[in-house]
């Protein structure tokens, strides 16, 4: 347990982000991680953005395609949804919180990543908007209770999985647009 609390004094608070896109994409019909924004992959225009606020970028996929100054891993704990992301991302990342964010999110603004980082003073397991827990902070100390859950095979959820835990909720007024489908995608262009 001491080494534990050493090495989370040595970490910094902030500085990596995780981002997922190793979702099936059933709904989509095509790997949501090569959504095309006007001749510009999301992907690409999401790791560019965050690039501004934090020191490493770690993509969680399937797919191993090398990306400039971005560390790619897989999940380890395979078909456990988002969680299974989250947990591989957490176990990878080098400080104490990472923001979580899921790669179909075109609107995210470094403004409310920054709100979060204010949010988190109390030794919290999340920091969220309500009901947004795929743009997120998370505790890496949440490790292996991830991975005991998981292991359980009860559920995969992670709204079930983050009820108990210490959460900060900002319950401004926030729309993320999320690109689900086919028509959440064409709705989304003809807006830009």
């Amino acid at each position: 347990m001491l080494l534990t609390v050493l090495d989370e004094k040595v970490k910094p608070k902030f500085g990596s982000a995780i981002i997922l896109a190793g979702g099936q994409s059933k709904r989509m019909g095509f790997d949501k991680q090569f959504i095309n924004l006007h001749g510009k992959r999301l992907l690409h225009l999401l790791i560019k953005k965050l690039k501004k606020e934090f020191d490493e970028i770690i993509l969680v996929t399937d797919v191993l395609e090398p990306i400039k100054g971005v560390k790619i891993i897989s999940d380890i704990l395979k078909n456990k949804g988002p969680l299974g992301g989250i947990h591989v991302g957490l176990k990878n990342a080098k400080s104490q919180y990472a923001y979580v964010v899921a790669c179909d999110l075109p609107t995210i603004l470094l403004e409310d990543i920054k709100l979060m980082k204010t949010k988190l003073i109390n030794n919290e397991d999340v920091c969220l908007f309500k009901n947004q827990p795929l743009h997120a902070f998370y505790s890496t100390r949440l490790v292996d209770a991830i991975e005991n859950y998981l292991l359980s095979d009860l559920n995969y959820s992670l709204k079930l999985f983050i009820k108990p835990l210490k959460i900060a909720v900002i319950n401004k007024n926030h729309s993320i647009i999320n690109l689900n489908t086919p028509n959440d995608l064409k709705n989304f262009l003809a807006l830009k």
